[in-house]
């Protein structure tokens, strides 16, 4: 969890200093929206769990629900979101999780360890991210992704490589590498529904849209 909520930070912070994924510049109200909400955590820090949200999954799938179109690609990261999110989308859209799993009817940590033993497990969701895009259709990001401009390594199957079998750490490469494919192929990026105010950090998360091929 640790991992998840330096991620979000990583994200959030690139997005306020920059305001970009797409090489294209946020729109100020998407920027306002998360220093906002970022004020807003940090005065009502210490509040009692009992006063707040345990997720805003459920709201965010119910508006995707409701907005994304058929041919559009839906993301959720971090992964364990994706069990809140199967219960409460209803819309056509395929979605998935870094990295894909065949079940989200509850904590599948078992097939999320048998991805970490395959070599490049994401590859289907960077073909359909292309595809999508490419399609003119939009790809939506659900999620604390974390971004890096530096090169990332290529990894092992776990456990031969430095990550052994930190499922976080392998989270987190993952995210990175979807982010990275976006801010090189991408042309615009917006924040449509900013993390909600008063709701436990590892399941509040934003949503942002992705539209446009860049080669």
């Amino acid at each position: 969890m640790a991992v998840a909520l330096r991620a979000a930070d990583g994200f959030f912070g690139r997005l306020l200093r920059n305001h970009t994924l797409c090489s294209v510049a946020l729109g100020a109200t998407d920027s306002d929206d998360l220093a906002e909400f970022r004020r807003g955590q940090l005065a009502k820090k210490g509040r009692g769990n009992r006063e707040c949200r345990q997720t805003n999954v459920d709201l965010i799938a119910a508006r995707l629900s409701a907005e994304v179109a058929p041919n559009d690609y839906v993301i959720v990261h971090p992964f364990y979101c994706g069990v809140t999110f199967e219960r409460y989308y209803k819309a056509a859209a395929q979605w998935t999780t870094l990295p894909p799993l065949e079940d989200y009817a509850l904590q599948r940590y078992d097939l999320f360890k048998a991805k970490m033993q395959t070599k490049d497990p994401i590859a289907p969701v960077i073909d359909r991210i292309t595809s999508t895009l490419q399609s003119g259709n939009r790809v939506w990001l659900v999620g604390s992704i974390p971004f890096t401009e530096k090169p990332l390594p290529e990894i092992l199957p776990a456990p031969n490589n430095p990550l052994g079998w930190l499922e976080e750490a392998y989270s987190f490469y993952w995210g990175e590498q979807v982010t990275q494919f976006l801010s090189a192929h991408c042309q615009r990026s917006r924040l449509v529904m900013p993390p909600t105010d008063c709701v436990n950090p590892v399941e509040n998360l934003p949503v942002f849209v992705v539209t446009g091929w860049k080669p």
